[in-house]
C-alpha cells in the first residue's frame, strides 16, 4: 500500500517552479495551507516515502546553493558598477612630504585653481576653504625661512666655553694648591677643594642654572669663611676671572632673552599640522560635492587635485624604491 501511494507521489507534477521557490522560502518546505500543493503532501508522508524525502531535501538544497550564488554574483557586480561610478582622492601619504614639498603641494593647488574660469566658483565653501588653507600656507612658510640660530647664539657659546675654562682654571689652582710646602697652605686648600667639590658639575649644567651656580660659588670665595684662604693661597685673580667671565656672560644671555620675547617665532610643526588638518577638510569637501552633485565646478576642482596628488604621489613611490634598492 505504501509503495502505491509513493509511485502516485511520483507521478503528480511535484517539481512546479513555483513550489520549489516556496521550498527554498520556507524552513518547513511546501506552501503553509495549501492542500493542493504536493510538496507539502510529501512533508506529511515522509514516514511512509523516504526515499522521495530525500530527493525532495536534495533538490532544495541545490536550489539553495544556486539562488545564494546568483544573489552573491549580482551583488558584487553592484559593488563594482558602484566602486566604478564613484568618485575618488588620489592617494597621497602627506606625512611623507618634506617641510618644502608640502608649501610647494599647496602652492601648486592654489595656481591650479586660479588658472580656471573663476565664473565657474560659486560656491562660497571652497572659497573660504582656500582663504583658510593660503593664511596657514603664508604663516608656514614664514615659520620655512624663519632664522632658528639668533646671530647672538654663537657669541653666548663663546663667553660660557670661556666662563667654563675659567672654572677649571680655579679647581686646578686649588688642586695645586694642596702640594704648597706650608701646613697652614696645605689646610687652606683642602678647604677650598671640599667648598669646589659641591660645584663639580656646574659646568655641566645650563646656561642659567650654570649662571646661577658661579654666582653662589662667587660669593662664597669672597665671604668671610674662605676669603683669607683664597687671599693665603693667592687666587684671587682666578676668582675675579671667573667672576668677570660669568658677568659678561650673564649681560649677553639677557639682552638675547628679550629679543626673542620680542620677536615672533614660529613652530614650523605645528603649522604644518594644521596646514595638513585643513587641506583634508578641504580635499573631502571637494570628493563629496563632486560625488553628490556632478558639477563641472567640483569635478574640475577634484581632477586638478587628483593630478598634483598623484606627481607627488609618484615622487614618494619612486623614492621609496631606490632606497629599497640601495638597502
Amino acid at each position: 500500500m505504501a509503495a502505491k501511494r509513493a509511485a502516485a507521489i511520483v507521478r503528480r507534477p511535484v517539481w512546479r517552479p513555483f513550489c520549489l521557490l516556496q521550498l527554498c522560502s520556507s524552513p518547513f518546505g511546501g506552501h503553509f495551507g495549501c492542500r493542493k500543493c504536493a510538496a507539502t503532501k510529501m512533508v506529511a508522508r515522509r514516514k511512509s516515502s523516504p526515499i522521495i524525502m530525500g530527493e525532495f531535501f536534495f533538490a532544495r538544497r541545490l536550489l539553495n546553493i544556486f539562488c545564494s550564488g546568483f544573489f552573491a554574483i549580482n551583488s558584487v557586480w553592484k559593488k563594482l558598477i558602484l566602486l566604478f561610478m564613484r568618485k575618488f582622492l588620489e592617494s597621497l601619504d602627506f606625512a611623507r612630504l618634506s617641510h618644502l614639498e608640502s608649501s610647494q603641494l599647496m602652492r601648486r593647488h592654489f595656481d591650479d585653481i586660479a588658472s580656471l574660469d573663476q565664473s565657474l566658483l560659486t560656491d562660497e565653501r571652497v572659497e573660504s576653504y582656500l582663504q583658510q588653507l593660503k593664511t596657514k600656507h603664508a604663516e608656514f612658510n614664514l615659520a620655512l625661512v624663519q632664522v632658528r640660530k639668533n646671530e647672538e647664539t654663537e657669541r653666548i657659546e663663546v663667553l660660557d666655553e670661556t666662563r667654563d675654562r675659567a672654572f677649571s682654571v680655579l679647581k686646578r689652582a686649588v688642586k695645586l694648591s694642596t702640594l704648597a710646602d706650608t701646613d697652614a697652605e696645605c689646610i687652606a686648600a683642602e678647604s677650598l677643594q671640599t667648598l669646589l667639590y659641591a660645584y663639580r658639575k656646574t659646568d655641566r649644567l645650563n646656561y642659567e642654572a650654570e649662571t646661577i651656580a658661579i654666582d653662589n660659588l662667587i660669593r662664597d670665595l669672597e665671604g668671610e669663611k674662605y676669603a683669607s684662604k683664597v687671599t693665603l693661597l693667592s687666587l684671587k685673580k682666578y676668582v675675579t676671572r671667573l667672576k668677570t667671565a660669568n658677568t659678561e656672560f650673564k649681560a649677553l644671555f639677557g639682552e638675547r632673552i628679550q629679543t626673542i620675547a620680542s620677536d615672533v617665532t614660529y613652530d614650523a610643526k605645528m603649522l604644518r599640522n594644521e596646514m595638513a588638518g585643513q587641506y583634508a577638510e578641504f580635499t573631502d569637501y571637494i570628493v563629496a560635492m563632486s560625488q553628490a552633485l556632478d558639477t563641472p565646478e567640483y569635478n574640475l576642482l577634484l581632477n586638478l587635485i587628483n593630478t598634483a596628488r598623484k606627481y607627488y604621489a609618484d615622487m614618494l613611490s619612486k623614492r621609496l624604491a631606490t632606497r629599497d634598492s640601495v638597502e
